[in-house]
């Protein structure tokens, strides 16, 4: 949850890749699919019990590469269902300096990453 991160010094600057995705010019979808080709992030199948749906759902948890781990930050979601092994739920943050590198990488440098944090 944003309120979290803007609270906590350790994570001011953050934010979600869809905030990234739309300020550089890309859907959440197409970043996602870029970060994962060049290795910069993985996502695993995990699941959990829908109390709505009265069954189990497969959801994706994205992950940082270890190479990356200055670029990511996970966040707990205490507030968020659990998974089938009672894992808490995270979602995953680019920090400041994942925001640069990623711009940099994919060549989109001209687009200003000043404020890009919880603005939805």
């Amino acid at each position: 949850q944003p309120g979290f991160c803007q609270r906590s010094t350790r994570w001011r600057g953050c934010c979600l890749v869809r905030q990234l995705a739309k300020r550089i010019g890309y859907s959440e979808a197409a970043l996602r699919a870029e970060m994962m080709n060049r290795k910069m992030m993985f996502r695993s199948k995990i699941w959990r019990f829908s109390g709505t749906k009265g069954r189990k759902v497969c959801e994706w948890k994205y992950e940082a590469n270890t190479k990356y781990m200055t670029w990511f930050r996970e966040i707990n979601q205490p507030g968020a269902p659990r998974y089938h092994n009672d894992q808490i739920r995270t979602t995953l943050y680019v920090t400041p300096i994942g925001k640069v590198a990623i711009a940099r990488v994919l060549d989109r440098l001209d687009v200003d990453l000043e404020g890009v944090e919880f603005d939805d």
